[in-house]
């Protein structure tokens, strides 16, 4: 049993944390910055030392005419170094007071011109630690100069195409007031991945094309109105953290009328829903009123249409008949369909020993079958796609006979051959037998 309660071990951390950072410049003596080291490129991992002895390897590395990108002992500095930059406290292993880490690493980037023209990608991954657990507390105001330095920065990277944006929601609005005062736009950026509570950052992105992102019902709201003011989004890759319905896809079509390709991660459906249940529709007041008056019905005889056999993977996908620009479609895993598959136990223990895998072939058999039925329902629906994905799995699609589109998966004409490739048989002697 600890000695110290939470708040004590918290404030304890906090300190042991602060002290660390502040003496390790010292005790390490490197002549590198962190934020070069952070980019994990093999070239200075694997040169790391032969930069250290060097007389200033900082200046060098942020003159492009230097002598080590012309070569110098053997070795050159490639010029994508800098491609990549990382503002991170979130990794593996990695223990750094968020704002302090964000604001050392900008003003290393800041002192370092070559490696802000030449950013293509910035990576952020800000984790704020509430105290719980006995861990360090953080708190989650930054304060404006962090904000304001992020903005400087982001303002002098003129090449910069992508934004992993991963700042905790705790600390999200503190960002959006300062952004939105200084008025930032950021036209170079064509990629942005946002987390949840920083979708303001979309609209400050007018050339967007491709948007990477998760919500939850408490913040599609706010996605949906903020991708409506960016009409230049052609890729979405969304994830719905509850469940898609048919009123979200129409609102995030609506918004992003321009879509060219969709990629749905999440559970489409309830999961109760199959080919053999049914599934009742609201049907459009006007054709239910006139298909009452040629049935000769009285008004209050039909309210709803019971229709069977129709899976709900088919009535949501008519959500994108009207928008034929959509070509390339990626449906979640197969199981979150609604097709009548729940993927199988995920329990390892199921699939041990001879018995268990040949009942694992059974349900990676079964979930194949589900990603063909899927594909042919979204073909069926939307006969203009060009390609499908299916949890990851995409056919390759032909055409024979006029308009008949054929789809060639990995196990097409070899299922049982592909099954062994998946999980292989094991011999008796194999001390893996059983396992």
């Amino acid at each position: 049993m600890s000695l110290l309660n939470a708040p004590l071990q918290s404030y304890f951390h906090s300190f042991v944390q602060h002290t660390y950072e502040l003496l390790s410049p010292i005790i390490s003596h490197s002549k590198i910055p962190i934020f070069i080291k952070d980019i994990d490129h093999p070239w200075i991992n694997e040169n790391l030392q032969w930069l250290e002895n060097r007389d200033d390897p900082f200046k060098e590395l942020c003159d492009p005419s230097s002598e080590i990108y012309r070569g110098i002992d053997g070795r050159v500095c490639p010029s994508d170094l800098f491609n990549r930059l990382v503002i991170d406290n979130n990794s593996w292993g990695m223990q750094r007071m968020p704002w302090r880490n964000a604001r050392e690493r900008l003003r290393e980037m800041g002192d370092c011109p070559m490696a802000l023209d030449s950013v293509k990608h910035l990576h952020v991954d800000i984790y704020v630690s509430s105290g719980e657990y006995g861990l360090r507390y953080d708190s989650p105001d930054p304060g404006d100069e962090i904000p304001e330095l992020f903005a400087d920065i982001l303002t002098l990277m003129h090449n910069l195409e992508r934004i992993d944006w991963g700042i905790s929601a705790v600390s999200a609005n503190y960002f959006e007031s300062v952004f939105s005062k200084r008025n930032l736009s950021l036209p170079s950026v064509n990629h942005l991945v946002p987390s949840q509570s920083s979708f303001y950052l979309i609209p400050m992105c007018p050339n967007l094309r491709a948007l990477e992102a998760t919500a939850s019902r408490s913040d599609q709201g706010s996605f949906i109105e903020s991708t409506s003011k960016v009409p230049s989004i052609r890729s979405l890759n969304f994830q719905a953290v509850h469940r898609w319905s048919e009123p979200l896809l129409s609102d995030l079509l609506r918004a992003m009328p321009n879509l060219v390709s969709l990629s749905l991660r999440g559970r489409i459906g309830e999961g109760e829903y199959s080919d053999e249940s049914f599934h009742y529709v609201e049907v459009d007041k006007e054709k239910l009123q006139m298909m009452k008056n040629n049935l000769g019905l009285e008004p209050d005889d039909i309210v709803i249409i019971k229709r069977p056999n129709d899976p709900y993977l088919k009535t949501f996908l008519r959500e994108l008949v009207g928008y034929p620009n959509i070509r390339h479609l990626d449906l979640p895993y197969s199981a979150d369909l609604s097709l009548g598959f729940d993927g199988g136990p995920w329990c390892g223990n199921a699939y041990f020993g001879p018995d268990g895998r040949a009942y694992h072939r059974r349900v990676l058999q079964e979930g194949a079958e589900t990603d063909e039925k899927a594909a042919r329902i979204a073909l069926s629906v939307l006969p203009h796609l060009e390609s499908i994905s299916i949890g990851g799995s995409t056919p390759h699609m032909t055409k024979e006979g006029g308009n008949k589109v054929v789809f060639v998966w990995p196990w097409t004409g070899r299922m049982e051959e592909w099954l062994l490739e998946q999980v292989p048989d094991v011999s008796k002697d194999d001390p893996w037998y059983d396992a």
